[in-house]
């Protein structure tokens, strides 16, 4: 399967982080990969967004530390609850009501908190 580019991309910023975000595909439904930990860029999902972009909207972004987006300083802001509030602050951001959430270690835990 070929990489594909987003079809949007941009930042949402949170407590003064920038927070990068891409967008493939279009639909009714939105799958949200998360990151899956602080040190993991959003590029760990490429192998799943061209066939989900096929079928739906895919969101993706870079946590806070990583990739495109900002590193502010300090262990305090890293923690599974800011983690989580970025996440919520990208699905506001680019317009998403609701999506099925993918993730797996750490992207796991802030999936539930997001729940929560």
């Amino acid at each position: 399967m070929r990489p594909r580019q987003p079809d949007h991309q941009g930042y949402t910023v949170r407590d003064g982080v920038r927070l990068h975000r891409e967008v493939y595909g279009e639909g009714d439904r939105t799958v949200f990969f998360l990151p899956t930990w602080s040190i993991v860029d959003s590029r760990f999902w490429k192998c799943q967004v061209p066939y989900f972009a096929r079928h739906c909207r895919v969101l993706t972004m870079d946590g806070r530390g990583n990739g495109l987006s900002d590193r502010p300083e300090g262990a305090a802001a890293y923690t599974d609850e800011t983690f989580a509030a970025d996440c919520l602050a990208v699905m506001d951001d680019s317009d998403t009501r609701s999506a099925g959430i993918v993730s797996l270690s750490n992207g796991a835990r802030w999936a539930l908190l997001m729940a929560a």
